[in-house]
């Protein structure tokens, strides 16, 4: 029996045993089950705080991937326009980019336990206030706290994952983080299908009220999300002693090396890019496409479920082509399909195109945040993080204001054309930065 997928995979049911062949530019890689409980077990064998970390970024993840498809909706159903949803998206962005440098020296000082648990406490509690009001102000200053909160988790993660992890595991334990966070959005994604409709034979006793539901919903995942503090208070921490001077000179040190500030550069781009276009996925296709929120959950359903079916493929992408060239394959690759969703009429081809756009465009990220700490040395780490997630995150916002009032102005088609510059410019800077750099001091296997 054969099962064949339109691109990259093919799964085998040969005699009981499954045989998986992952095909890329004329090479076949084969997978068996023996294999594949290989992997299982040495996931199992991550350390305690490794997996606790994990368990809360699931959690937390799973929160964010449904909030980033009704969160838009719901203020859509509230009487706002797109121009607010990018103002709501900015104030969350633009927080998380702000406080990131002083997230890190937070972590440092209070330890990755404490200020875990804060972080998981601060995003349940904000989205349970945005469950509960349709004040702007307020609205406003719960995505405030949104992105301080989760700005925390995003610093500390590349860091805490690197330094609980030893240099035979590091690469598996980074690409397995950005599968769950993938996977734990795309179960998000699927709540917002699921529930609203539960929500309208039970609670609301067939009623169809939308904006309450929506509302249901976002306390639901606040209830989750506080979930999170539950794996956190299983994480073992060393006494952490903190000296604001070190912290300082290590900052300065960090903002003077170049390899570092080509890594912030390249998310700054990167940023202003998916700025444009990310905040309003949910609004694109129930306005462009007429899609009813069922139908965009099952669409960004499967447009995550794309994304970590490509993330399982990262390993034999940069096998072949090295980490550097990995990040300019997979992101150049997804250029024609990130046009083509706004120039091709056709829902078929959207869909497809929105589908191989997001995995593509998603491979290069777990890639180039490894790579980003294997060439920052250990005592840089936090703040290199820092730096490169308030790049990432200043420009994200900036570029989702800009967005908003540029799609009510202009349409859509402005703000994926615009994309597609940021995208090539931040590809092509990456390349050209690091291809040197890679071949000299980490000399990896390039095919």
């Amino acid at each position: 029996m054969l099962w064949q997928f339109d691109f990259l995979t093919q799964y085998v049911k040969i005699n009981h045993r499954i045989i998986i062949y992952f095909k890329l530019e004329g090479q076949t890689n084969t997978v068996t089950m023996s294999q594949l409980t290989n992997y299982v077990h040495r996931i199992r064998n991550f350390s305690v705080n490794a997996r606790s970390f994990l368990g809360c970024v699931v959690l937390s993840f799973i929160s964010l991937g449904a909030m980033q498809v009704i969160l838009g909706l719901y203020f859509l159903e509230l009487g706002y326009t797109e121009s607010f949803v990018g103002k709501a998206v900015a104030a969350r962005t633009l927080a998380t980019g702000i406080l990131a440098i002083p997230a890190g020296a937070l972590i440092e000082k209070m330890g990755p336990k404490r200020i875990l648990l804060m972080a998981s406490f601060l995003i349940g509690s904000s989205l349970i206030v945005q469950g509960i009001t349709s004040n702007k102000i307020i609205l406003i200053g719960a995505n405030l706290i949104y992105g301080s909160a989760f700005a925390i988790l995003l610093v500390m993660m590349a860091p805490f994952l690197s330094n609980n992890s030893d240099d035979n595991e590091r690469e598996e334990l980074f690409s397995f983080n950005f599968i769950l966070m993938t996977a734990a959005r795309t179960i998000g994604t699927l709540l917002v299908g699921f529930l609203p409709p539960l929500f309208f034979n039970t609670i609301l006793a067939g009623k169809t009220n939308t904006v309450l539901a929506y509302q249901y919903v976002l306390i639901t995942l606040g209830i989750i999300s506080l979930g999170a503090i539950i794996p956190a208070l299983f994480i073992y921490e060393k006494e952490n002693k903190f000296n604001c001077s070190k912290k300082k000179a290590r900052l300065v040190t960090s903002l003077k090396k170049k390899r570092i500030r080509r890594l912030s550069l390249y998310q700054l781009f990167f940023g202003i890019g998916s700025g444009m276009i990310a905040p309003f996925f949910s609004v694109f296709l129930a306005k462009n496409l007429g899609a009813g929120s069922e139908r965009v959950s099952t669409i960004m359903f499967l447009y995550r479920a794309a994304i970590a079916l490509a993330l399982f493929l990262t390993p034999l992408l940069t096998n072949k082509f090295g980490k550097v060239k990995s990040v300019g394959v997979a992101q150049f690759g997804s250029l024609p399909f990130l046009l083509a969703i706004v120039l091709v009429p056709n829902f078929a081809v959207v869909s497809m195109a929105f589908l191989l756009r997001g995995a593509l465009v998603n491979m290069a990220r777990p890639i180039a945040s490894d790579f980003a700490m294997e060439i920052t040395p250990d005592t840089q780490q936090t703040i290199a993080s820092s730096l490169m997630r308030t790049s990432k995150s200043i420009a994200h916002g900036g570029s989702a204001t800009a967005a908003g009032w540029i799609i009510n102005h202009f349409g859509y088609q402005a703000t994926y054309f615009l994309t597609f510059c940021f995208y090539f410019i931040s590809a092509l800077l990456f390349v050209k930065s690091f291809r040197e750099l890679e071949q000299k001091e980490l000399q990896y296997r390039t095919g």
